[in-house]
């Protein structure tokens, strides 16, 4: 049985076409990004997801962009910085570790420059 929430998403999924993925804007003030970037849900990563069988970066992405939201919306005095998961997986460091490095530099950097007390930096890794 899933939660409220989880109802709520699943209900909201149904609704998707199949074959159409959407658009969740990820900002770059928040992800410490260079512009503005999107992640692309689709109605299967979601399937996929409330059943248990995988997750993947643009689900943990869009959770991140919903719980700052969710944040903001309260007024809660807990500042969080966050850093992408995309940025910070072990596929981008191999392939440039000196980009990871900055990034992550300049995130907590600007974090701590906005007076974030946390920073959420999610490790998430494909399965094997």
């Amino acid at each position: 049985m899933l939660s409220k929430d989880l109802t709520f998403v699943h209900n909201r999924v149904s609704m998707f076409p199949s074959d159409t993925p959407i658009q969740v804007p990820l900002p770059k003030a928040m992800f410490h990004f260079d512009e503005d970037a999107v992640a692309w849900r689709s109605k299967e990563d979601v399937k996929e997801f409330l059943s248990g069988s995988m997750l993947n970066i643009s689900l943990v992405q869009t959770f991140m962009r919903a719980l700052q939201e969710h944040l903001l919306e309260i007024d809660s005095p807990c500042q969080v910085g966050w850093l992408c998961p995309e940025q910070i997986s072990t596929t981008i460091i191999l392939g440039n570790y000196p980009d990871v490095l900055y990034y992550v530099e300049r995130g907590i950097k600007e974090s701590l420059r906005a007076g974030d007390k946390f920073i959420f930096a999610p490790c998430f890794e494909e399965y094997v």
